[in-house]
């Protein structure tokens, strides 16, 4: 496993030091969030509203390609609030531009617990992401995305159950 991840990030870096562009920018908006737990549970599970903002580098790997990096604040999990949780989350896509004004991109994204109601949350995430991306003009785009997360957020010696963190965001953003 160690030797996979250090060629993927050997890979990253070749790829972003031949990069031909390299665009910065902000990105926020609202985002809808569930869990999903694997038994019942005795409370009601409602989805929670919550806002996201951060900021990117989009790294362009040739005319077609990218591979976009973000540091950003989303406010996740349940309605309930012992279940709400806050992320600071670190996702990376590899994108691909269809036409001139859409890309959509894919990858993981590494999200770290900053706030909990009770102890019961593990203090990662990994999730796997999809988006797409609507430019508006040269620096202002709107974008959508899914987060289904992969492992299981509450720690097994607190709570006899898994729970999975999945999230939809609706975006706007600026390119500096």
């Amino acid at each position: 496993m160690k030797k996979i991840v250090l060629f993927m990030v050997i890979g990253l870096v070749f790829l972003i030091t031949q990069a031909q562009e390299t665009m910065y920018g902000v990105r926020g908006g609202a985002v809808f969030s569930s869990l999903s737990f694997d038994n019942a549970v005795n409370f009601e599970n409602d989805g929670r509203v919550g806002a996201f903002f951060g900021g990117f580098v989009d790294w362009r790997v040739s005319d077609s390609f990218s591979i976009m990096t973000e540091a950003q604040f989303s406010a996740e999990g349940a309605k309930d609030k012992p279940y709400r949780l806050g992320f600071i989350q670190l996702p990376v896509q590899l994108r691909y531009q269809i036409g001139e004004i859409i890309k959509i991109g894919a990858g993981p994204e590494f999200s770290f617990v900053t706030w909990t109601n009770q102890d019961a949350f593990t203090r990662y995430m990994i999730s796997a992401l999809g988006s797409v991306e609507v430019m508006l003009t040269d620096m202002i785009f709107l974008d959508a995305r899914y987060n289904h997360g992969i492992t299981n957020i509450l720690k097994s010696e607190i709570m006899d159950n898994e729970a999975y963190n999945r999230s939809f965001q609706l975006g706007i953003g600026l390119k500096l």
